[in-house]
């Protein structure tokens, strides 16, 4: 093998991507390639009148000669350390230093520029950082269960939920998660499904603490290694114990309001996103069409009269958007046979599953209009009649011996004709027995001679 020389040294030193420099033993740079003149943004001959405390960031003079002190003693070395570019910048290096006593005493350093990677590893650890921060103060518990079903790790919440765990003792979940404690695996555990198949699994648990349940939301995960083996799980508990209450709560309010409305008189429904979410029997009975028609399919465009529809259309609006809290008015409906109803409806703003709905009731007023109408329009007849009805009121002056009556104009009239002017009245002429035994004594006897 052929000997390498100095001068071919030097010449793979100056064309090295790492930087390279030699110092004496006091600090003095005596030698630098091109690599590290470009890191640090020096001139070769402003680099050799310059120190290595003059470059160096974190380390004090004293402390630059203390370890200069330490590699005379052992030889070599490798450490990072950071150096100030001449524009201010400061670089993050890895230095490898070996020293060689004879001549004179120097140290012989290549310098790689790891700014790059302590940046990754500094963004690294603080999301780490910022991970942990987040997964021990979330209102969600993690544990990570092993094969074994011990526990290996807890973060915050669930350590508020068992403070009495000590992780150092590797508990068993089944039993250290129960009071009391139970010796055999839940029945119900979706972790110990996980750690067989290797899958995701979901539960809702009922878990015995002292004289009460409480349920949690249990979604175990597997962990694997990087042969893709499940070595461990993680769990992501949720206390649900207040929610699932609630959801007990709202589901009888919601079959009591569904049993008071099946049994009610009027049409009740609940529209949302212009669709009706729910309609009562006699809704549905009211346009003529089945319960199972109506909700999730229609809406109320499809039962209002299309000359009507922009007036309902308004008030729903105002309604979802909060404008107008109730709502009472009438309008045409539309049977399914296309019969026009007249509609009589009230609703109110209200919430369903978190979003804006309008929920009311309404009648069928069809048969109570025409009553109107054909009251209306007697009362029309009526009035009708009044006007063509003539009346006698008032003082009417009588002649006392022939008994004519005396006009308004001043002329006097036979009785008959004043009455037959002055009202509806018609007469018939006839004769009294009075009249008749005056006037015609002979008729009369022959007349009346039997009474």
């Amino acid at each position: 093998m052929t000997e390498i020389n100095e001068t071919e040294y030097y010449r793979i030193i100056q064309s090295s991507i790492d930087g390279f420099w030699i110092n004496d033993i006091q600090g003095r740079v005596l030698d630098v390639n091109e690599a590290y003149c470009a890191l640090v943004g020096y001139s070769r001959d402003e680099l050799l009148d310059m120190h290595i405390a003059d470059l160096e960031v974190v380390e004090k003079p004293e402390e630059a000669a203390a370890r200069i002190q330490k590699v005379m003693e052992i030889g070599s070395d490798r450490f990072a350390a950071r150096h100030r570019c001449k524009d201010g910048k400061i670089v993050d290096i890895e230095i490898s230093v070996t020293y060689l006593p004879a001549p004179n005493g120097k140290f012989f350093v290549f310098v790689r520029d790891i700014t790059g990677r302590m940046q990754v590893e500094e963004a690294l650890q603080q999301s780490e950082q910022r991970y942990r921060s987040v997964i021990n103060n979330i209102a969600i518990g993690i544990a990570v269960i092993s094969p074994n079903m011990e526990i290996l790790s807890l973060n915050g919440q669930m350590m508020k939920w068992f403070p009495e765990i000590n992780i150092l003792d590797k508990p068993i979940c089944y039993k250290t998660f129960n009071t009391p404690q139970r010796e055999t695996i839940c029945s119900y555990c979706p972790t110990i499904l996980t750690l067989k198949d290797g899958l995701v699994h979901e539960t809702i648990t009922d878990t015995p603490a002292g004289d009460k349940v409480i349920n949690f939301r249990v979604l175990s995960s597997p962990i694997r290694n990087k042969d893709g083996e499940v070595v461990a799980a993680i769990e992501m508990v949720e206390d649900v114990t207040e929610l699932r209450r609630a959801e007990q709560a709202l589901k009888e309010s919601e079959n009591k309001f569904r049993d008071l409305s099946e049994k009610s008189l009027v049409g009740i429904y609940l529209i949302q996103d212009g669709i009706f979410e729910y309609v009562n029997p006699v809704m549905a009975e009211i346009f003529g069409y089945s319960v199972d028609e109506l909700t999730g399919k229609k809406g109320p465009v499809d039962l209002v009269l299309p000359e009507d529809w922009p007036n309902v259309k308004e008030n729903i609006r105002k309604r979802n958007t909060g404008e107008m809290k109730a709502a009472h008015y009438e309008f045409r409906g539309l049977k399914k046979n296309s019969d026009v109803l007249f509609i009589e409806a009230y609703g109110s703003r209200t919430v369903y599953k978190e979003r804006p709905a309008v929920i009311g009731s309404l009648l069928d007023i069809t048969q109570r209009k025409k009553d109107m109408e054909e009251r209306e329009r007697l009362i029309g007849e009526l009035r009708e009649a009044v006007v063509t009805i003539k009346t006698l009121q008032g003082i009417l002056p009588i002649c006392s011996s022939c008994k004519k009556i005396r006009d308004d104009k001043g002329y006097w009239s036979q009785l008959e004709k004043y009455i037959t002017e002055h009202s509806s009245a018609e007469f018939s002429h006839s004769i009294c027995p009075d009249c008749t035994k005056k006037l015609y004594p002979d008729y009369y006897d022959r007349l009346f001679e039997g009474d």
